[in-house]
């Protein structure tokens, strides 16, 4: 004998698991995506202050670097990202680190440790990142000048380089 109750309950778990099922595919739509502006999100100084993302690029060929405290990978990369920062300096790069949702004190003291050369901000908004595309790390996203995405990584990778590479040669195009 069937049990209405029951019968119910598994049609409301369909219903619920179809609709999130929805509700996914709809936020993957505003996911970030080579050729697309970088969304702009709300990040902390490392003196405290808040600022936008997208004033800490404008105009500017930058590297985000999206990490963790924790993250052992994210930490071996340091030394690398570090000397792409000073190698293409002159080329006018840009490298800014975003840590995703720690407090500013664990922040302040891993950056000091691990000797980061670049900007270190970070931001505080785990679901909004999460929505974007940032779902793990590290991750790091190469803009142009126009804050539009060139490439996307999970670390540094031999395409980053390419690109990195390429740099000058973007630049001087874009500019006539």
């Amino acid at each position: 004998m069937k049990n209405p109750g029951r019968s119910r309950f598994w049609t409301l778990l369909f219903v619920i698991s179809l609709t999130w099922g929805i509700v996914g595919c709809t936020q993957s739509l505003t996911q970030i995506v080579i050729g697309s502006s970088m969304p702009n999100i709300q990040v902390v100084q490392l003196s405290g202050a808040n600022e936008e993302l997208a004033t800490l690029y404008h105009n500017r060929a930058t590297l985000l670097v999206f990490w963790a405290t924790w993250c052992l990978p994210c930490r071996k990369e340091v030394p690398e990202i570090n000397r792409l920062a000073a190698r293409y300096a002159q080329q006018g790069l840009s490298v800014l680190g975003i840590a995703i949702g720690e407090p500013l004190n664990v922040v302040q003291a891993t950056a000091t440790q691990l000797d980061i050369s670049y900007t270190v901000v970070i931001a505080p908004e785990l679901a909004h990142l999460n929505k974007i595309g940032i779902d793990r790390v590290p991750k790091l996203i190469l803009l142009n000048e126009e804050g539009r995405i060139l490439l996307i990584e999970d670390g540094v990778t031999k395409s980053l380089h390419v690109q990195l590479r390429q740099l000058p040669a973007r630049q001087r195009s874009a500019k006539s």
